[in-house]
């Protein structure tokens, strides 16, 4: 009973019940061999939201769920909310 109380009052924070599984990587100029890491988020249609306001010049783009793809050892996760 008290972990219900717990959700259900007023000064628990909503933000980290989200789980930023996916990643936004861009190419610069439509060159796939070089892929921008852009961020992590808690779904693809945020991630494209935030790729058309800060990369609207780069064409291409694709979100993709972390557990499927490579990351370099040492990135550091940027939690884009």
């Amino acid at each position: 009973m008290q972990a219900t109380c717990a959700l259900l009052s007023k000064d628990w924070d909503a933000s980290l019940f989200f789980m930023f599984e996916f990643v936004l990587v861009v190419y610069l100029f439509n060159d796939y061999k070089n892929p921008e890491y852009v961020g992590h988020f808690t779904n693809c249609a945020e991630a494209n939201k935030y790729k058309q306001e800060h990369y609207p010049m780069h064409q291409s783009s694709i979100c993709l769920m972390e557990d499927y793809i490579y990351l370099p050892e040492g990135l550091i996760k940027k939690e884009i909310k």
